[in-house]
């Protein structure tokens, strides 16, 4: 079960273990990704599609191909 006490704590409204959760929600406008490495191209291509405003820690990808196929995703999004 996801543990919801630090976010009670901080005042934040909704928290989820599933980040398409967040990424779909309208009122939510920009999206930090600090998950695990592997999962940050995965996530940065949905938030582009969806239209966020992107921060991600690095290393964006694992790969320099995969870096460059979101990159041009992220750009051929905004």
């Amino acid at each position: 079960a996801l543990d919801k006490s630090w976010a009670e704590r901080l005042q934040i409204p909704f928290i989820s273990g599933d980040s398409r959760d967040i990424i779909e929600r309208e009122d939510i406008d920009a999206i930090l990704i600090a998950s695990p490495s592997s999962l940050h191209i995965e996530q940065i291509k949905a938030a582009s599609a969806a239209g966020k405003a992107i921060f991600c820690e690095k290393p964006i990808g694992l790969t320099e191909e995969s870096i460059q196929e979101a990159l041009t995703r992220v750009e051929a999004n905004h």
